[in-house]
């Protein structure tokens, strides 16, 4: 039974080299589809109270434990005749729910032939939209859903009404309440392009450096790679790198997975390359493992165009801090281990069709090389401050302002301000060591401004006696609920002595921010229809035939089933019905009549349109074809 099914309890053991942390994570089920905002009482029949919950107007209301759609029970209502209702318990709305995206949907089986009830929204007296026919099934539970806009005070309830002596129909898994998370999405704007994989365990790209950045020589001996995805393209030669076509606005994300090492003593920085411009100046630093200093596993990058490109390659390239002249090498010679370049696409505002200030927004940025940190303790927590560092920014495409954490006492962190709410990435890449023996273990973890863990970066165990560095990277999603400071951080531990986050030549500590979940209104495109209405606007017309001199008089065609009937009072004189729920408040109407001169309304409300059609010498007269447009409120 779905009261029974109340509670999941999911427990993950997470085990690293510093012992087991064990975590839960709870969510409830009761009633029916999204039961914390269903506004549908006994939305499954499972209460088995009907009587006081569900009421019909006429007909047979009762339960069935056979062939139910979920759960142990489902509703049966038999129908005797026309417009009899079945009523769901009228409720208050919510605050929270005044004005906003509204559903209202139900699971239905029909016992036999065709069902041909409607579904509504009603607030006790009126439609809140116009009635849909449910989708009938005899085989199924079919699903009838109806989106409208919940006004801003009244009551509500999920109506089902009979549009003749109707089979019987059994129902389940009722829903009436907002349409997010039902079938109105959020959408995110950011997307992967594209990734090529090189199965490169016994060749790698190599490059003789000096103190120039040196693009990577073709190797025609690694083997062709597999690409995922349409958007990207290989190279000409098989240099380490991306090809993307037909370039749009927007933020652009190279990033290279497999190992970059340097059979040389000098320190040496990888950056991404687009023929004119550096993704990242700050670069990543990659050292010489025999040598005692680390290799690299990640190097990303960063790229913002206003206008669009005809064809960018996005490459690799190098070289050594010093100046001296040694090999670096990019691949990953790891027998069985594969290399990975993957694009990440950010849209900009000017490709986008709606307002700018709802476009998805990046941060890129770097702690340089005068920033150090250390942490003595078997916990995590705060590093010592550095009261030297700075941060560098490098990219701010639609962003707010992002400062170190700590300010003049900086934190191995960032405080950013976002221009808006929503879900965010933060990105971080760095190198570290802890100063103790052989096999000693440390790690890192991001945390919020007060502590709370958001992601933990994999530990790592000391290969080497003191110094030796290891590269780190991690990312960590959260959501910031409203426009305010939101701090992240790093935490640090070791198992014995002191873990330190270490600088090289030009910095500390890379990050980069991107929003990857935007609230997307609907988009203004050419042609579009809009309005100034803070509530959802509707436009339907309806044409008569060649003339209308008796009662009623004919409908030609109309937009849906918007008119109930059109009826003629007496020469000249016309009401045009409206389908209960059309509109909610009187609508503004035009009326185009055939060789008539004016057409004068003498009345209009939510329910129905008064005109009179004159002749050329101002008389009353019939009409011969008229068109009626109306546009008003749902």
């Amino acid at each position: 039974m779905k009261k029974l099914l109340s509670l999941l309890t999911l427990i993950a053991f997470t085990t690293h080299a510093f012992g087991a942390s064990t975590r839960t994570i709870s969510a409830d089920n009761t009633e029916g589809f999204f039961s914390g905002q269903n506004l549908v009482v006994d939305a499954g029949f499972e209460g088995r109270n009907k009587g006081s919950v569900w009421v019909a107007s006429g007909g047979s209301l009762s339960t069935t434990t056979s062939s139910v759609g979920r759960g142990s029970v489902s509703g049966t209502w038999d129908a005797s005749a026309t417009s009899q209702t079945l009523k769901s318990k009228l409720v208050a709305i919510p605050a929270g729910m005044y004005g906003k995206n509204g559903v209202v949907s139900v699971a239905l089986k029909c016992a036999s032939g065709t069902c041909t009830h409607t579904l509504a929204a009603y607030d006790g007296s009126a439609n809140l939209i116009t009635p849909v026919t449910i989708t009938s099934s005899t085989t199924t539970y079919a699903r009838t859903s109806l989106n409208f806009v919940f006004p801003s005070s009244g009551s509500i309830q999920l109506l089902l009404t009979s549009a003749a002596d109707e089979p019987s129909v059994s129902i389940d898994d009722a829903y009436l309440g907002l349409a997010e998370g039902f079938n109105v999405m959020q959408v995110s704007q950011a997307k992967t392009l594209g990734k090529h994989v090189y199965d490169t365990s016994s060749q790698v790209w190599s490059v003789s450096v000096g103190g120039t950045y040196t693009s990577f020589s073709a190797n025609a001996s690694i083997p062709s790679p597999t690409t995922y995805g349409s958007g990207i393209s290989t190279p000409g030669t098989k240099i380490p790198a991306i090809v993307l076509n037909n370039v749009g606005p927007g933020t652009y994300y190279p990033e290279f997975r497999g190992i970059a090492y340097t059979n040389g003593t000098a320190g040496t920085m990888c950056r991404w390359w687009d023929g004119t411009t550096s993704g990242d100046q700050n670069a990543a630093y990659v050292g010489n493992p025999s040598s005692g200093n680390s290799s690299l596993g990640v190097i990303r990058g960063s790229f913002y165009y206003s206008t669009a490109q005809s064809s960018v390659t996005f490459q690799l390239q190098c070289r050594t801090i010093t100046g001296t002249t040694q090999t670096v090498f990019v691949g990953n010679n790891i027998v069985g281990d594969t290399a990975s370049f993957e694009l990440t696409y950010l849209p900009s505002s000017i490709e986008i069709a709606y307002r700018p200030d709802l476009v998805g927004s990046s941060w890129s940025g770097y702690h340089d090389s005068t920033c150090t940190w250390t942490r003595t303790s078997t916990s995590y927590g705060d590093f010592t401050a550095d009261t030297s560092c700075a941060l560098v920014q490098l990219t701010n495409s639609n962003f707010g302002t992002v400062t170190t954490t700590g300010g003049s006492n900086a934190l191995p962190g960032i405080d950013f301000t976002p221009a808006r709410a929503g879900k965010y990435e933060v990105c971080v890449n760095g190198q570290g060591y802890s100063s103790g023996v052989a096999g000693t273990t440390f790690g890192y973890e991001f945390v919020d401004g007060s502590g709370t863990l958001i992601a933990e970066i994999p530990p790592f165990v000391q290969p080497v006696t003191s110094g030796y560095n290891i590269p780190f990277s991690g990312c960590a999603q959260f959501r910031v609920s409203s426009v305010a400071t939101f701090t992240v951080k790093l935490y640090g531990k070791s198992s014995s002595s002191v873990v330190n986050i270490n600088n090289n030549a030009q910095t500390a500590l890379n990050w980069t921010i991107k929003q990857i979940e935007t609230n997307i209104p609907t988009p203004i495109l050419v042609g579009s229809v809009t309005s100034g209405s803070a509530g959802a606007e509707r436009i339907e017309r309806v044409k008569s035939t060649s003339s209308c001199s008796s009662n009623p008089c004919t409908i030609a065609s109309q937009s849906g089933s918007w008119v109930s009937s059109w009826a003629r009072n007496s020469t000249g004189n016309y009401t045009i019905n409206f389908a209960a729920g059309t509109f909610s408040a009187a609508p503004n109407c035009v009326v185009m009549a055939d060789n008539l001169s004016p057409v004068v309304a003498s009345s209009a409300t939510s329910s129905a349109y008064n005109f009179a059609t004159y002749n050329s010498s101002h008389t009353i007269s019939d009409s011969g074809l008229m068109d009626v447009i109306c546009i008003g409120p749902r």
